[in-house]
């Protein structure tokens, strides 16, 4: 089942996306990862593939494009950008939770 397939993905960058651990996924497999660490914010596909984003926020999914305004134009926190693309975005859903990266 591919939806086991987005956990170990997790658990393989967490331990440091080794190539030589890296996981075989189904073809079905769909996803895309927002990682955000001291280096900066990262997307990684269903490929695999880590790209880094060179801005100071970043939204996914389909309320990504309204999230992002909200932050950039508006001046709005992550947290507040994501309530209010819920607003307009009926796929967007909570809960939603905001960490701070230390």
């Amino acid at each position: 089942d591919e939806s086991d397939e987005v956990p170990l993905v997790l658990e393989w960058v967490k331990d440091g996306a080794h190539t030589v651990s890296k996981p075989e996924l189904s073809k079905k497999t769909d996803f895309i990862l927002l990682e955000l660490n001291r280096d900066g914010i990262f997307v990684w596909t269903t490929h695999l593939t880590r790209t880094h984003i060179h801005e100071k926020v970043a939204a996914i999914g389909s309320g990504g494009p309204i999230a992002l305004y909200c932050m950039r134009y508006l001046k709005m926190t992550p947290l507040q950008a994501v309530k209010e693309a819920a607003k307009i975005d009926e796929n967007t859903g909570g809960p939603f939770t905001a960490i701070r990266l230390k």
